[in-house]
This record gives structure tokens, C-alpha cells and sequence, in this order.
């Protein structure tokens, strides 16, 4: 078999056990129960740093599984957000992989950390005021607070990607 046909056999399981590792790891974090001024910034690092070390499908599927384990295993009483937190993390997502594109600057992955968090604070906002009835404290939890822990993760992807550039770990 030439190694051509080796690696390409070889990354898909690649892939897929880096998005088990970044899963285990975003869950794990979130059972530890920690506030959510730690515990979203960290949740948004592992959203960015999905999409930066598997591309965008990696950082949607981590976006779309995490809230969903995260209800079955009683991390979140909030089932009616799911959706929600799933079409927000992949607005993120996409957003933040657009500005990059195919050669990531410094510019561009600050303008896509900006931007693709306030419009995931956006679904948060519009779905919050126009079609979800939460309790006030809910609502705040999903609120602005949504934008700060989202550019606080992405300001803290940025700097991990920065330390990982030195490894091999970025390489496909």
C-alpha cells in the first residue's frame, strides 16, 4: 500500500479521535460545574480550537454534540435550549472559519472571534426576546454574558493556536 493511500485512510480517524478527545474534554469540563464566567469562556475555546485543529465541520460537530450530551447526562436543565445553543455554536463556527479561510492572519481570526460571537449572541438575543419564555435569571445567563464568554474563548484560542504553531499538532 503507498503512503499516499495510507494517510488518506489515516485522517479520518485522526479526525475523529481529535473530536473525541475535544468532546470528552469540553463535557468533562462542564460536569465540573464551575460558574459560567469560567465554563463558557472555556466551552467557546474548545468550539474555536475544533474548528482551528479539524476545520469547520469539526468545530460545527463539537458545536451540535456537546449541548446534546450535555442535556443527557444532566449538565443542563435547559432541553428547550439545545437548539438554540446548536444553531448558536454553529453561527460561531462558521462565521469564525470564514474570516480565517484558507490562510489564517491575526486580523482574521480576531475579526471572525468578534464577529461570530456577537452573532451568536444574536440567535441567544432574538430567540430569548421573540420566541422562548425564560425566567429572568435564565435569560440573563443566556444573555450579553454570551458575548463576553465567547471572545474571551476565542481571545484564548487565539493564544493557544499561537504556542501549538511551534508543535505538529496544527498539521493535518
Amino acid at each position: 500500500m503507498s503512503t499516499q493511500k495510507t494517510s488518506k485512510i489515516r485522517y479520518p480517524v485522526q479526525w475523529m479521535v481529535r473530536l473525541a478527545i475535544l468532546i470528552a474534554i469540553t463535557i468533562g469540563f462542564q460536569m465540573l460545574q464551575l460558574p459560567q464566567p469560567i465554563t463558557g469562556p472555556v466551552v467557546n475555546l474548545m468550539l474555536f480550537m475544533a474548528c482551528m485543529l479539524l476545520g469547520v465541520w469539526g468545530g460545527v460537530s463539537l458545536g451540535l454534540i456537546t449541548p446534546l450530551i450535555a442535556v443527557a447526562v444532566g449538565i443542563m436543565g435547559r432541553p428547550e435550549m439545545v437548539p438554540v445553543i446548536m444553531i448558536g455554536n454553529t453561527v460561531l463556527v462558521i462565521v469564525f472559519s470564514l474570516f480565517r479561510s484558507r490562510t489564517p492572519q491575526l486580523y482574521k481570526t480576531l475579526l471572525g472571534v468578534v464577529f461570530g460571537s456577537a452573532l451568536k449572541y444574536g440567535v441567544f438575543a432574538v430567540t430569548i426576546a421573540f420566541i422562548l419564555q425564560l425566567p429572568q435569571p435564565v435569560a440573563q445567563a443566556f444573555g450579553v454574558t454570551q458575548l463576553f464568554t465567547a471572545i474571551s474563548g476565542g481571545v484564548l484560542a487565539m493564544i493557544i493556536e499561537k504556542a501549538l504553531k511551534k508543535t505538529e499538532l496544527l498539521k493535518h
